[in-house]
């Protein structure tokens, strides 16, 4: 397999920073913030939101290292399978699995 381009290991999402919700590697590297969104006080000045859908792209941004790996190993396990036992639709399966790993690298199949 090739080495991974992203900064590796597992990610955790949290704290809150004042614009969102930080996505972090465990050695506290920050990787993105899910911005919250924002709204218009009182004062007439915008401000951020507690938002649930944040908290849901923190989470999936951070689950995205191990759902790539989890993703080749299903491609390395079935692929065999697939090869001697094609059936209708089967090799678009796989071909769906690669073009999302091939997304999620930065790199054509």
């Amino acid at each position: 397999m090739e080495k991974a381009k992203h900064t590796p290991g597992q990610w955790e999402y949290g704290p809150r920073n004042g614009i969102g919700i930080e996505v972090q590697s465990i050695s506290g590297k920050r990787i993105a913030v899910a911005y919250l969104p924002k709204k218009i006080n009182e004062q007439n000045q915008p401000e951020q939101v507690w938002s649930d859908e944040s908290e849901a792209n923190a989470r999936l941004i951070a689950a995205s290292p191990e759902l790539l790996e989890c993703l080749k190993e299903a491609i390395e396990t079935i692929q065999p399978f697939i090869d001697d036992n094609v059936g209708e639709g089967d090799g678009d399966l796989i071909g769906n699995w690669k073009k999302a790993i091939a997304k999620a690298e930065g790199s054509t199949q």
